[in-house]
């Protein structure tokens, strides 16, 4: 609410009252889990690499492989990635922080198959970018607007990943970031 009323999306300030607050832990836990989990076994993940194909299937690889979501797909440049060391060394997008990612012999053959199949991209700032959509945009961009607050974000990413997991009858609140959470699980567990 404060946020709406600094940048004048609303004339007042909103007061909330005392008992606006936020729930507790034990409430958030329970949510939680009466929603579902949010990462994919290793079986779910094999079941959806096994139905797709290019270049999803690369990008599905770069979510478990790497940590990568939506937009460090749709923001990954051709000069980020070394095929033939099997590394990608891109800084995340939304924080700019370094990561150097040692990628897996299978990611490495999908991203070559990925980059053989790529699409000409309509946007000259989009020429460096590894996947580009059948219609020459990025998977995940944000429309041109002269005002910060008309812009949208589209993803074409996550509506294609979702289609495929309702197809494979995979349940749950997931969607492609699923797999960030996934990596960062089984990262966590490793102790390394």
């Amino acid at each position: 609410f404060q946020y709406a009323y600094e940048i004048e999306l609303i004339d007042k300030p909103i007061r909330v009252g005392p008992s606006f607050k936020e729930p507790n832990k034990k409430t958030k836990r329970k949510a939680n889990r009466e929603a579902g989990k949010k990462h994919f076994s290793a079986d779910e993940i094999c079941k959806l690499l096994d139905a797709t194909s290019q270049p999803l299937k690369a990008m599905i690889l770069l979510g478990i492989n790497c940590g990568f979501g939506n937009s460090d797909i749709a923001s990954l440049p051709r000069s980020a990635v070394d095929l033939d060391g099997g590394w990608i060394d891109f800084p995340r997008p939304k924080t700019e922080i370094n990561r150097r990612c040692p990628l897996w012999p299978e990611t490495v053959e999908a991203l070559r198959e990925a980059v053989e199949h790529r699409g000409k991209p309509k946007n000259e700032a989009d020429a460096d970018c590894v996947f580009i959509t059948k219609i020459g945009h990025r998977f995940v961009r944000t429309t041109e607007n002269e005002s910060p607050e008309k812009r949208t974000r589209i993803d074409a990413l996550g509506p294609v990943f979702k289609r495929m997991m309702v197809s494979l009858d995979i349940d749950g609140r997931r969607s492609f970031y699923g797999l960030r959470y996934s990596f960062e699980t089984v990262a966590g567990e490793s102790k390394d």
